[in-house]
């Protein structure tokens, strides 16, 4: 029996900032952040740069040949 053991390690970068923005209802912060995205972008896409990759803890499993059959290891 043949079997496949196949890893996918996921790498991520993780920045945020501080945005002020007019008091509004909860509601309605999303459509004023996508509405204004110039407010946050440019810092955000600098932290980015400057900050490095770090690694999650991945995902391993193994699949069967010739079977739809497998799992998370």
């Amino acid at each position: 029996m043949k079997v496949t053991v196949t890893t996918k390690q996921i790498y991520h970068k993780v920045v945020d900032t501080v945005v002020d923005i007019p008091d509004m209802e909860e509601s309605n912060v999303s459509d004023y952040l996508l509405e204004n995205e110039d407010i946050y972008t440019k810092e955000i896409y600098d932290k980015l740069k400057q900050t490095v990759y770090t690694e999650d803890q991945g995902e391993w499993r193994y699949d069967i040949a010739d079977k739809n059959y497998g799992g998370h290891l």
